[in-house]
């Protein structure tokens, strides 16, 4: 089944709507057993370790772009051992921007010293809308 990330806040308003809880949590309540669980049930690709170092090794930087609040992101990249495989994270929250703005991947080009053309953003862009966030 296909499955688009429609964020946290929309997830949760879904299952509120389809009365999925026997005693409606707050959504900070929510979050905290969404995470409390979450390491439990998130895998990694069994390619992306090895994907992103191979990338590494070959004097590459590696950038990641994440919509969504910074706490949450950055635990979930914890408890997936990936953090420390990125040369640069921007977080959404923490910019006045967000995917597929094409000036949050303009940001990241500058962190990792790359440069975009007018064509390479259309495609991030469109790469993002299709695949999710």
């Amino acid at each position: 089944k296909h499955f688009v990330h429609k964020g946290w806040e929309g997830i949760y308003k879904h299952l509120v709507s389809k009365g999925i809880f026997k005693t409606l949590p707050g959504f900070a309540a929510y979050t905290e057993i969404v995470l409390r669980h979450f390491k439990h049930i998130a895998e990694k690709y069994d390619f992306a370790e090895t994907a992103l170092k191979k990338i590494k090794s070959k004097g590459y930087k590696i950038g990641l772009i994440t919509n969504g609040s910074h706490e949450l992101q950055y635990k979930k990249l914890r408890m997936l051992e990936l953090t420390d495989l990125f040369d640069e994270i921007i977080v959404s929250c923490d910019t006045p921007y967000q995917k597929p703005d094409e000036r949050i991947f303009l940001m990241m080009a500058e962190e990792i010293y790359i440069v975009l053309d007018t064509q390479a953003l259309e495609n991030l862009s469109w790469y993002t809308m299709k695949f999710g966030q």
